[in-house]
């Protein structure tokens, strides 16, 4: 009754149009997985920068168009003033109510771009679904980034199962073969959940 040894046989390679093959199954070189993981954090890199520009841009324009929208709001009273003493035209404050209508409308504009962008760079950054932010406003959204970045995690800033709503952390979620694959690997006797305890 000894069974017959078995020798081990070696994974069959093959190179075919300058790929390699192992039984059958295209391999890729480590270093090609590297260099495309270093490109593509180079990109992202490259597209969080460009958010965050636009957002200061945008930012940067809020504030001018709320500077001149004091400015005129002033200028308004200082014409009333001197339209009660007959020293301004109604043609000029006018002009200055249009202006101040128009900054008005700018500074809508402005602000719903730089929430736009405020959104998209929270999406590229951390992950997040857009369904997630859509509705927050800008401080509800630094209240938001400010959570994400107390639950990021440590490998790679991005955020944790916790913020987005479960997963297993990884860049895909497990396949129900996987989930099966694991639940054989733990459970201690084959076909038996719970098994009886060794003694």
């Amino acid at each position: 009754g000894d069974p017959t040894p078995t020798t081990p046989t070696l994974p069959k390679v093959e190179v075919k149009d300058g790929a390699t093959y192992l039984d059958g199954k295209k391999v890729v070189p480590e270093s090609d997985l590297i260099a495309s993981k270093k490109s593509l954090e180079g990109q992202l890199a490259q597209q969080q920068t460009a958010h965050e520009t636009a957002i200061d841009t945008a930012k940067l324009d809020v504030s001018n168009a709320q500077q001149e929208i004091a400015n005129l709001n002033a200028k308004i009273k200082e014409n009333e003033q001197a339209r009660e003493s007959g020293a301004v035209s109604d043609e000029d404050a006018a002009k200055v109510k249009q202006n101040l209508e128009t900054a008005v409308s700018s500074i809508g504009t402005l602000t719903a771009s730089a929430l736009e962008h405020r959104r998209a760079l929270l999406v590229l950054k951390y992950g997040v679904t857009e369904d997630t932010i859509k509705d927050k406003d800008i401080s509800q959204l630094d209240s938001f980034e400010e959570a994400l970045k107390a639950v990021s995690t440590a490998r790679g800033g991005g955020v944790g199962p916790y913020a987005i709503g479960g997963g297993t952390g990884e860049a895909a979620p497990q396949t129900d073969i996987e989930r099966a694959a694991k639940i054989l690997e733990t459970t201690p006797v084959r076909g038996v959940r719970n098994a009886a305890p060794q003694t």
